[in-house]
């Protein structure tokens, strides 16, 4: 079995905790494939180089006009079950791949910008530098400017209350990017 369909699998038994047949597998085909073209309805115009990508794929996988795409995804679906290949399922490989690979670009992206720095332990105060504080409190100060409220600590007494009210710490922990001297309040 090829390595994309043993991902598709495993997506589908994380999400249902059963096992894989014809409509699971079928219907997340259709979401891995042809979301975009829903997604357009829903979330707005594509730029005309996506447009361009989405309708090569729908043309290449769908060349048989009596075709729409949950047919197509059944059809490779059955064909995935049985262990067999149809004349489209090297192109269906090509496809799930490049998914999977922008996919794994996208989570490594997001993972790098949520990760805090070494030793920093967002619910320990003593691990935090100077810098966070200092800019965990010009975001609290700001807050309470916007909302016209004038009873903000000062730096001193916010640093205490980070220290002993667990409640006051966790609502006024760092942010990421708060490690950095140009952090700014936006």
């Amino acid at each position: 079995m090829h390595s994309v369909f043993k991902r598709l699998y495993k997506t589908i038994f994380k999400r249902d905790m059963l096992h894989v047949n014809k409509d699971k597998l079928a219907s997340e085909l259709d979401s891995l494939l042809f979301s975009d073209k829903e997604n357009e309805y829903f979330y707005g115009p594509m730029s005309g180089e996506h447009k361009r990508k989405v309708y090569k794929k729908y043309k290449e996988l769908l060349n048989d006009d009596t075709l729409d795409s949950m047919d197509f995804c059944e059809i490779e679906a059955e064909a995935i079950l049985s262990n067999t290949k149809t004349s489209k399922t090297d192109l269906l490989i090509k496809y799930l791949e490049l998914h999977y690979e922008s996919e794994d670009k996208t989570t490594a992206l997001i993972n790098r910008q949520l990760s805090y720095p070494k030793g920093i332990d967002i619910d320990d105060p003593s691990t935090w530098s100077e810098t966070m504080i200092k800019n965990c409190h010009a975001l609290l100060t700001a807050a309470d400017q916007w909302e016209l409220d004038n009873s903000t600590p000062s730096f001193e007494e916010f640093k205490r209350l980070l220290i002993e009210d667990p409640v006051f710490r966790r609502s006024n922990r760092p942010r990421l990017g708060m490690e950095l001297e140009e952090w700014k309040v936006s």
